[in-house]
């Protein structure tokens, strides 16, 4: 007689968790046909004249997307739309490259859609609702330190300026 191997507990979150990042493959496609990278850019430069107003809007923004979307896709998409209006703002590349990668990192933890909350479920066994209550209080301090990093150039700064002597 032969046995089955015994059904994984996990197949239906892996199927769950590609099929989000299916999604938002697709989402960063339909941008990129309809033209929006390039309609925002010319948004952003018309509405946005200091440093300040910048990174409050790229935080926003990055956050926003990391919740929906693929990281990858987003740096893809927004990175070379960001970096010329970052660098006529006079923030530096790796400051800029810190921004992007942490808040997106802070996107993908953050309730209702990150995507790290439905990787989380099967290690947990909690439902999406408990798990986003008990990620709220380390979301809180995700937040402080993405405006410690956005604000403060040398949180992120540091070590690459030491490195160029």
């Amino acid at each position: 007689m032969i046995r089955r191997p015994p059904r994984s507990t996990l197949f239906p979150y892996t199927t769950l968790f590609r099929s989000l990042i299916m999604a938002a493959t697709l989402f960063g496609y339909v941008l990129t046909v309809y033209n929006v990278p390039a309609l925002f850019t010319t948004l952003m430069t018309s509405m946005i004249h200091s440093k300040i107003t910048f990174l409050i809007f790229l935080n926003v923004l990055l956050i926003i997307l990391g919740m929906l979307m693929d990281s990858g896709a987003i740096i893809l998409i927004v990175a070379p739309l960001i970096y010329p209006i970052a660098v006529s703002f006079g923030i530096d590349p790796v400051h800029l490259g810190c921004i992007i990668v942490f808040n997106l990192a802070v996107g993908q933890a953050t309730p209702p859609f990150g995507n790290c909350l439905f990787a989380a479920i099967p290690a947990t066994k909690q439902d999406v609702v408990t798990l986003a209550k008990n990620v709220l209080p380390f979301v809180v301090i995700l937040f402080a330190t993405v405006f410690l990093i956005s604000y403060v150039p040398a949180f992120s700064t540091f070590l690459p300026n030491l490195m160029k002597g």
